[in-house]
């Protein structure tokens, strides 16, 4: 596919690379020359150094030729209003990045209004993601339905019998369950064989709902009072607005600390039964001024990230177990039991998803904020059937957790031929989704 991205910031560069990882052809506008010349020098694309909001750059890209087109400016008006003139221009699919609290809960009637196709909301995005993971890890184990198979998230300190297991021995006490992520330390893990199961771990499940029903019996009931009912987030701005909302209404008892102090009483104002502060959020002694060592969880979703990474650190180190950064870069080595979640990468990931809707897709979600959980039905377009899961292999970060045939969920083993009409279910990193895309596709030559 030919796509043209309008904005070559975080969001713009790190889309760029993963549709060129998926064999797209990419043209990148930006008004930085700077950015431009950097981005030619790292990726094989076409780079333009020109105003992405300026109409006549639009006409200039022939945009009749162009698949799809991501609108990821600094300007939200511009960049739904740029979609809509590329729709008009003969683009198939245009995607806007908006960014406005205003816009939040506007985006069906703004989408359906101006003829785009897909409006992607970071903050918001990231604030749902947090919500999910915060309500996720303080509820007892559920078995929940995920497209075709069944699963079911929960600690393995409630089943002490596979502290210390491999996998593959673990698999002599799951009857016929799947374990197909381990999240430890802030970190999901895509496992293998020969992985271990540590003290604390959560673990992601998978199988029939028979199964997995009978394996919850086994899990040591805990109470309902490790629920997460008091939570401090440093940070005022769009992601911690939102998610102050969302765990207000859901009877939490919500502080926020926030630096400036405008924005500080406007949070008041909108969210009365919020407890807000005035002051700097990444200063810790103010934190524990304000009760810090009181609460069930901590996020940090100030504008730094090296900042929300220390204010998590700090958070953990004063007995806090649930500490999520919010992050904007990958950064590498952090210490501690910290979540951290990647606004760039949902946002790739979800736009990724999107315009590669054409893999016959039949279910995907988030885990953690790190991976996604996606069902897929195999055609015979696809370079992965008729083969043998030995003849796929997988990168490490993919794992084909479970196939469907003829409506019989088996959990594959290296000898596990993917059919036609199969229905496959994957567990993979959300950095690991370009080669999930490859397994799906013929690459340009057309061989696998």
């Amino acid at each position: 596919m030919r796509i043209s991205i309008l904005g070559a910031g975080k969001l713009g560069t790190n889309l760029a690379g993963a549709l060129l990882a998926c064999g797209h052809e990419i043209t990148i506008v930006d008004k930085n020359a700077d950015v431009v010349q950097r981005i030619s020098q790292r990726m094989d694309l076409r780079a333009i150094n020109a105003n992405a909001k300026d109409i006549n750059t639009l006409k200039s890209l022939k945009l009749k030729d162009c698949d799809a087109l991501v609108a990821s400016t600094d300007d939200d008006d511009k960049n739904m209003v740029l979609c809509s003139l590329a729709k008009s221009l003969g683009v198939k699919t245009c995607i806007a990045r908006v960014t406005s609290p205003e816009y939040a809960h506007e985006l069906p009637s703004l989408r359906k209004a101006m003829d785009i196709d897909m409006i992607v909301a970071p903050d918001l995005l990231c604030a749902n993601e947090i919500y999910r993971i915060l309500t996720a890890n303080s509820l007892n184990a559920r078995i929940k339905n995920a497209g075709g198979v069944s699963t079911m998230e929960f600690c393995v300190d409630d089943t002490p019998f596979l502290i210390g297991q491999t996998l593959v021995s673990a698999s002599d006490y799951l009857e016929g369950i799947l374990i197909g992520a381990i999240f430890r330390s802030g970190k999901v893990i895509i496992p293998n064989g020969s992985s271990e199961i540590k003290e604390h771990d959560r673990l992601y499940a998978l199988g029939n709902r028979p199964e997995m029903k009978t394996f919850s019996r086994k899990l040591r009931k805990r109470s309902s009072t490790s629920d997460i009912k008091r939570v401090m987030i440093a940070g005022g701005g769009r992601t911690g607005m939102f998610l102050a909302k969302d765990l207000v209404d859901e009877g939490a008892d919500v502080r926020v600390i926030e630096a400036n102090p405008i924005r500080a009483r406007e949070i008041a104002e909108i969210l009365p039964k919020a407890y807000v502060t005035h002051g700097d959020a990444t200063d810790i002694d103010l934190l524990k001024e304000e009760d810090l060592r009181s609460m069930d969880a901590l996020v940090a979703c100030t504008g730094i990230d090296e900042a929300n990474i220390m204010l998590s650190m700090a958070a953990s180190q004063n007995g806090i177990h649930n500490t999520i950064a919010k992050m904007s870069r990958n950064l590498h080595n952090i210490a501690g039991d910290i979540t951290t979640v990647n606004t760039v990468d949902l946002c790739t990931a979800s736009i990724l998803r999107f315009i590669n809707r054409d893999t016959n897709v039949l279910f995907s979600k988030i885990i953690q904020g790190q991976a996604e959980l996606s069902e897929i039905k195999v055609t015979s377009s696809m370079p992965i059937a008729g083969k043998s899961l030995i003849e796929i292999k997988p990168d490490n970060g993919i794992l084909l957790a479970a196939i469907r045939k003829n409506g019989t969920l088996i959990i594959p083993n290296g000898r596990t031929v993917v059919d036609v009409g199969d229905e496959l279910t994957f567990l993979t990193l959300i950095s690991k989704l370009p080669e999930l895309e490859k397994l799906l596709k013929k690459n340009l030559s057309g061989e696998f």
